[in-house]
Parts: structure tokens; sequence; C-alpha cells
């Protein structure tokens, strides 16, 4: 009992920062539909803070006074990413339009030959086989049906359990603005927030947050660009129009874990069977093999390198995410186990360096 006692007076602050680690993820995660779109700010604002700083140190003397250089750079850069997501949105748009227009023009006939071709298949079966088809095909139609009713309502029931959600990214690009315009007056008030014999531990978590967030970003970003440089030589070489679109639409979609593949794939398929149907086997084949391979290989491959976790672990992790908190969790895991063996790291340092010195100076992360 005695050394337990020894152990909590040596390491009290410690102690009382693992607790609050504890607590804080708790309430992260008890409230993580409030704080998304402002952990995507944080990040958002961590990634464009160096763009943001550059060109206000290039601006003239005479712009930088109180703060106007600052929010020259900010609007300047606004301005450049929505020029930017405008033309690359002009472009795929576009192709998605004139493939929709194709497709309704072409629906009517389309439907009639597929219906023709299934009941003259149908009616050359033996009469034994031809009744329960038809009954099966009646009652696929109404399963359809039921199921179309079903997710529209499924819809508007997330629509409406996503309130705070989709009000939270209403207001993500004035946090945005606010993050980058007065970043050095919230850091400073963050860490003043803290008791003084706190603040050096804080520091350094925060700076463990920010390298592992870096080595994540940079892994998506690679994998962004495999996949979209795979998907645009195949959908050149099978001569599909807008390939360097939907290659490039599909590499960012890979930023979006999940869903945004698929997303991104289904704009593909759906303008090929538009524009050149003959070629939908192999752009399907093409973005399935795609996906195979990137679930299977490129990415735990590169979050591995990048997170410095085993392979076989990222897809035990993953699979782990999914069951957990399902899509959000798919997206958390792997940055948030390798954040957490981090600052693991960081405390038994800490741990380390107290119990040889003897004092409650924070280690270097």
């Amino acid at each position: 009992m005695s050394r337990v006692v020894h152990v909590f007076q040596q390491h009290w602050r410690l102690v009382f920062l693992t607790v609050a680690l504890i607590v804080v993820a708790w309430l992260a995660y008890a409230w993580w539909t409030i704080l998304l779109p402002f952990a995507l700010g944080l990040i958002l604002a961590y990634l464009l803070e160096p763009v943001i700083s550059w060109i206000e140190r290039k601006l003239p003397r005479f712009l930088k006074w109180h703060q106007a250089g600052r929010i020259i750079a900010i609007i300047f850069v606004a301005l450049l990413i929505l020029a930017v997501l405008g033309s690359f949105g002009y472009v795929v748009i576009g192709a998605i339009v004139d493939a929709v227009a194709a497709l309704v023009e072409a629906a009517p006939q389309f439907i009639q030959d597929l219906i023709d071709t299934i009941q003259d298949w149908i009616g050359r079966l033996p009469e034994g086989l031809r009744e329960p088809l038809e009954d099966f095909a009646g009652g696929a139609t109404e399963t359809v049906i039921d199921a179309i009713q079903g997710a529209v309502a499924n819809v508007f029931s997330f629509v409406a359990d996503s309130i705070n959600l989709i009000l939270g990214f209403a207001a993500l690009p004035l946090v945005l603005y606010y993050l980058l315009k007065d970043s050095d007056k919230l850091s400073r008030g963050f860490y003043a927030a803290f008791p003084e014999w706190l603040r050096g531990y804080v520091r350094d978590i925060v700076r463990i947050i920010e390298r592992v967030l870096g080595r994540y970003i940079r892994a998506e970003l690679l994998m962004g660009f495999f996949v979209g440089l795979t998907a645009f030589l195949g959908l050149y070489f099978l001569g599909i129009p807008y390939a360097p679109a939907l290659a490039a639409l599909y590499g960012v979609g890979e930023l979006i874990p999940v869903l945004g593949p698929w997303l991104t794939g289904a704009v593909a398929v759906l303008v090929t069977l538009a524009v050149a149907p003959e070629q939908i086997v192999w752009v399907l084949i093409l973005y399935f093999g795609i996906q195979i391979f990137e679930g299977n290989v490129l990415a735990p491959k590169i979050q591995g390198e990048y997170m410095r976790i085993h392979p076989v672990f990222v897809l035990f992790l993953l699979v782990l995410g999914a069951y957990l908190a399902g899509f959000i969790g798919l997206i958390l895991i792997v940055p948030l186990t390798a954040t957490i063996v981090d600052i693991i790291k960081y405390l038994n340092a800490v741990a380390r360096a107290e119990d040889e010195a003897g004092t409650g100076e924070p280690a270097a992360p």
C-alpha cells in the first residue's frame, strides 16, 4: 500500500493527465456529431496555415497593418480554392449532366429492349419453369418498390437525426476563417487556460497529435494519387471520354474513406454507361479491381508505413472500427490508434524521467 502511495505522490501529475485524457476522449466520443465539423475545421486550418503565413510574409509592408495582410491572404486562398473547385466541378458536373441527358434519352428504348430480352428468354423455358419465374418477377417488382419507399423514409430520418451535424458543417467556413485569422491568439488562450505545471504536457501532446495527423494526411494523399493514376491509365486505354476528370474525381474521393471511392466510382460508371456502354463491363472490372487492391494491399501497406503500424494490424483495426462505431470508426480508428500509441510512449518517457530525476518536468515527446 505504501508503495502505491509513493508512486502516486511521485507521479500525481502524470496520473491527473492520464485521467484527463480519458475524460476528454470519452466526451469527444459522446459529442462527436457536434465536434466533428469543428475538428474538420481544425484539420483544414492546420493544412492551410503554412500557405496563409507564406502569402502574408510576401505581401508589401503597407498591407500588413492590423492583421490586414492575414485577412487578405485568407481571402486570396479562399478565392483560389473556390476557383479550383469551381473549375473542377464544372468539368465533372458537365460530364455527369451530359451522361444523364444521354441516359434519359436512351432509357425508354433501353428498358424496352431489356424487357423484350427477358420475356423472350422466359418464353423459351419449359412451362414448369416459366410460371415460377413470372411470379418471382412480379414479387421482385413489389420488393423493389418497397425498398425504394424504405430508402426515402430512411433518408428523411437520417437528415432529421443529423441536424446538429448539418448545422455544424454550415458554420464550418466561418469557424475556419476565425481559426486562421486568430490562430496565434487562440493558441495562446488555449494554453493559458491550463495551470502552469500542466502546460508543458499539453504542448507535447498537441505536438504528438499534429505529428500523427501530418503522417495520416500524407498517407491519404499518396493513396489518392495512386488510385487516381491507376484509374486514369485504365480509362484512357479503354477510350472512355472525360478520363482525366473522372480519374481526378476518383483520386479526390479516396480522401473520403470508404464512401468516397464508391460514390466517385459510381459517377464513372454512369458516364461510361451514357457515352461508351460497350465498355461498361471493363470499367466495372477496373474499379472493382482498384478497390480490392486498395482495400487489401495499398491502404494497409501505406497506412501501416506512415502510421508505423503493421499492415495486418491495420486490417484488424479497420474491421474493429467499423464494428464499434460504423463509418466514423472506420475513418478514425487508424490515426486514433497511432495517436494513442504515441501518447502512451510519451507518458512512459515522462514516468521514466520523473523516476530518474525526481522532478515533474515533462520529457520531450
